[in-house]
């Protein structure tokens, strides 16, 4: 689990932490390879959740929620977006790649 991950984990709602953190410890076991979870995305303030809301509407970009700020469950800390980290570095949201080459998408 790298460092952005734990730090994200802490910002999270008290009664979550630690079934979201033994989750990440589950998925980055099973992933053998390269390929790491990294959380991109925890809790949310709802200025942040309203220029992702203006996204696609109001400043140029496509549309990323269709959550107003107090609208996300990010905004109370109750939720994580994920993507792998492969080699430290590259992230990705691709949900068929085989990384470790076992022959299952991680």
């Amino acid at each position: 689990m790298d460092k952005h991950t734990k730090q994200r984990i802490l910002k999270l709602h008290p009664t979550i932490r630690s079934e979201v953190f033994k989750i990440i410890k589950e998925c980055d076991a099973t992933l053998t390879g390269k390929a790491k979870i990294r959380i991109t995305e925890g809790l949310r303030t709802f200025n942040e959740q309203d220029k992702l809301y203006a996204k696609g509407r109001i400043t140029t970009g496509k549309k990323v929620t269709n959550a107003k700020a107090g609208q996300s469950i990010h905004n109370y800390g109750f939720a994580v977006d994920i993507c792998l980290i492969i080699d430290k570095k590259i992230a990705s949201w691709d949900t068929i790649k085989d990384w470790d080459n076992d022959a299952i998408a991680d």
